[in-house]
């Protein structure tokens, strides 16, 4: 039953995150609209578009067959893997709901 557990807390937490960067996404979106005006160009949310898929994708690609992968999961470069890993998913995923944050007024407008 323990590993049942862990695996439903870990998804809990991961949804956590999740809610931590769509937070961060808005409150960054909502500066930009009302600081920054001019960075909010066609051209910058293609970009900013572009740059949130890359990092979700090197994420998700770099996990999924990495042939360092040892029994015990704790090995330096498997740290550094994990960290990677989370840095791209997490900064991926605020710039992806930054983006959605912002072009979904511009829609409502045309």
């Amino acid at each position: 039953m323990e590993p049942m557990r862990t695996v439903v807390f870990h998804y809990f937490k991961t949804a956590l995150h999740v809610g931590i960067n769509f937070t961060l996404a808005f409150a960054f979106a909502l500066l930009l609209k009302h600081k920054c005006t001019k960075f909010i160009t066609e051209k910058n949310l293609s970009m900013l578009l572009i740059v949130s898929s890359a990092c979700l994708l090197i994420a998700g690609i770099g996990k999924l067959g990495w042939s360092i992968q040892t029994l015990g999961g704790n090995t330096p470069a498997e740290n550094l893997n994990q960290t990677i890993f989370l840095c791209l998913s997490h900064f991926g995923t605020f710039l992806l709901f930054t983006y959605f944050i912002l072009i979904i007024p511009r829609n409502k407008e045309k």
